[in-house]
């Protein structure tokens, strides 16, 4: 999936966790670590 260039990472976030499920798990500084319901399969 191709992302547009003019999209801040905020915004990104926020699509992310309204529209595919993720929520966000903690921050430090400007890193951000979100996880999904979703299993890895190995």
């Amino acid at each position: 999936m191709k992302l547009p260039r003019d999209l801040r990472g905020a915004e990104l976030i926020k699509l992310l966790c309204k529209h595919f499920g993720y929520r966000r798990v903690n921050q430090e500084g400007s890193h951000v670590i979100l996880e999904t319901g979703e299993l890895r399969q190995h």
